[in-house]
């Protein structure tokens, strides 16, 4: 199974637009591509936010993905509101059930 992360820096007092922005873009990842989102910020540095989505099908559907429309205008949305990004792509090696 692959999986993709993603750890996103927001400029201060950004917080709020970036998590609707991102939302709006997960849910429609969700819809298309059948994978889950999910979003967290770190406890300890509040402008840091961690993703991680999947299960992806396949590297190609997460290329197909991060090469969405949609993916690029949440990027474009969120320019202002960003200090940096992340985007790494895993393979699952282990599970503990």
């Amino acid at each position: 199974m692959i999986y993709t992360t993603g750890v996103w820096t927001v400029r201060q007092g950004n917080d709020e637009e970036f998590v609707r922005v991102w939302r709006d873009m997960a849910q429609g990842m969700a819809d298309e591509f059948a994978v889950s989102p999910r979003l967290m910020r770190d406890v300890e540095h509040s402008g840091v936010f961690f993703t991680i989505a999947g299960p992806w099908r396949d590297m190609e559907q997460v290329s197909e993905a991060l090469a969405s429309p949609r993916f690029a205008d949440a990027r474009t949305a969120l320019r202002d509101h960003l200090e940096s990004i992340a985007i790494s792509t895993y393979e699952l090696v282990a599970d503990v059930q």
